[in-house]
């Protein structure tokens, strides 16, 4: 940031008329001011401060960019101001730790008190930092740049934005403008959701650990740390949605920390359920930059969904209850557009297979999926969502479209922010199969006389043998030995489903027959997108 003070000539007081501009800006400006006899326009430049920024795919990365919270620097704000005069050798303090206010009277920056130009033969250093408050951490002898003694307050609430200037050797007799740069001292540190996402839900608190929070600042010359190091606190209450790229901290919630090297520091997640996610890193801050650190919660093919929304093993999740199984780690265009973009989760239990798929039989319910698109149809919800706003051949009832109904009333209840259960797709069933039994090696028929796709998989009994030993861990339903019904339409005649045997595995076939009471081989699944 750029301060422009103005020094009158001869004996005329020493005024600070400046515009204070921040580098933080981040563009290049032009201002003007009048002198204190209002008789001629003082002309100046800005100048225009570059910034370092990294776009590293990492969950780590940390674009850099201004630090903050501070943008702008208006007239309402004061700063203070330490000025040494040399004279001879001899050192003295013209303006020791006086403020700085804005004179709207004369549209000048000034001190409180009247100071003059040392004249010809010295040298000025002058020495400027923002806030006020900082004066009574401040030591200073004539000739020495100032030092500031500071310790970071553990809550972000209470840390503050500092800002320095030095400009020194400047001629006594100048009579002219002087450009101040301020600068951070401190590094600004933020938080985001990276890549992988997180749950949805209310972040009541990050916290840091394993960081320096005290040292001297040296004017002119940088940090010199203390050796302990402490926990700061930011508490946002911010709601997420778990999205790549939503902002956790920022404002006054950004912790303002001073710049050094570490290793091995831990940060600390949490919601206002209780629910806790750790990550360590190491890196280097410098002052000025913010370092925006993305944490993600990754979805893995294999771990469970919880009541609260949450996912991860049983083991880091204990005391919580496991309510589906994660199938999936990527979810289709239409159900990012809904807002699940996590991935797709199994129900642990089956339900009992209603009367039939739907009373529709012989008029399509308008969301038939071609043949060939059934092993990459994962819209179930979709397909729900097109049955439940009534746009299939009947209203949307538990009489006339019995298995969505019944799909979507599981009797579990589905945590806050996901899509609720519903009847999945065969895409979603292939997508099943193939990851939770570890077997994606499958074959491809077509029915000549009902005109049904079906997909089977080669290694039935390896594939049904795997499924089975990874249900068992939380004594789940067997999938074994049933039929499931599928969402996705193949005619005005067949819906699909999907059958997981010891012998015989696949998905899309021809059966139940719409309109067709099931017998007890056939149940339902319901599945969740989150």
């Amino acid at each position: 940031m750029k301060v422009r003070i103005s020094f009158s000539k001869g004996l005329l007081p020493l005024l600070f008329s400046s515009l204070i501009v921040l580098c933080l800006a981040g563009c290049a400006e032009d201002s003007s001011i009048l002198d204190n006899g209002r008789n001629r326009q003082l002309e100046f430049s800005v100048t225009t401060c570059g910034w370092n920024s990294s776009n590293s795919s990492s969950s780590d990365s940390r674009p850099y960019s201004r630090a903050t919270p501070i943008s702008t620097f208006d007239t309402s704000n004061s700063f203070n101001v330490i000025a040494d005069v040399n004279k001879g050798s001899n050192w003295t303090t013209e303006i020791k730790n006086e403020t700085v206010s804005y004179s709207t009277a004369n549209n000048i920056w000034q001190t409180t008190a009247t100071h003059y130009w040392s004249g010809t033969g010295s040298t000025v250093n002058f020495y400027v930092y923002y806030p006020t408050s900082i004066s009574g951490s401040i030591t200073h002898s004539a000739g020495s740049a100032p030092v500031l003694s500071y310790t970071v307050p553990d809550n972000a609430a209470a840390q503050i934005d500092i800002l320095t200037s030095s400009k020194t050797s400047v001629a006594g007799d100048s009579y002219t403008q002087i450009p101040v740069d301020f600068k951070h001292i401190l590094a600004a540190v933020q938080f985001r959701v990276g890549s992988f996402g997180l749950p949805r839900g209310t972040i009541s608190s990050i916290t840091i650990s394993g960081i320096k929070n005290s040292g001297v600042y040296t004017f002119d010359s940088g940090w010199t740390l203390n050796s302990g190091t402490t926990t700061f606190n930011s508490s946002p209450s911010t709601v997420i949605n778990g999205t790549s790229g939503e902002s956790i901290t920022a404002g006054t919630y950004t912790l303002l920390m001073i710049p050094q090297a570490f290793s091995n520091a831990t940060i600390t997640l949490t919601y206002n359920t209780g629910t806790t996610y750790t990550k360590t890193i190491s890196d280097i801050w410098t002052a000025g930059n913010t370092y925006t650190y993305n944490l993600s919660k990754s979805v893995n093919i294999g771990d469970y969904y919880y009541s609260d929304g949450t996912w991860g093993t049983i083991s880091e999740n204990p005391k919580k209850i496991p309510i589906a199984i994660i199938f999936s780690n990527k979810t289709s265009t239409k159900d990012k557009a809904y807002g699940f973009t996590h991935g797709y989760a199994m129900a642990l239990s089956n339900a009992n297979a209603p009367t039939c798929w739907s009373l529709s039989e012989g008029s399509s319910d308008n969301m038939m999926v071609d043949s060939s698109g059934l092993q990459t149809d994962y819209d179930g919800y979709d397909h729900f969502m097109h049955i439940f706003r009534n746009k299939g051949a009947l209203m949307y009832s538990s009489t006339n479209y019995p298995a969505f109904y019944a799909a979507r009333n599981y009797g579990i209840s589905a945590p806050s922010g996901s899509s609720g259960w519903y009847l999945p797709s065969v895409g979603q069933w292939y997508l099943f199969i193939s990851n939770i039994g570890k077997d994606s090696v499958v074959t491809y028929s077509k029915n000549s006389q009902t005109g049904s796709y079906i997909i089977e998989w080669k290694n039935s009994t390896s594939v049904s043998s795997t499924i089975e030993s990874v249900m068992i861990n939380t004594k789940s339903d067997s999938f074994i030995g049933y039929w499931y019904w599928c969402s996705s339409e193949q005619n005005s005649n067949y819906g699909s489903l999907t059958n997981i045997s010891s012998n015989d595995v696949y998905t899309g076939g021809m059966d139940p027959h719409k309109e067709r009471t099931p017998d007890e081989s056939e149940r339902l699944r319901s599945v969740i997108a989150f």
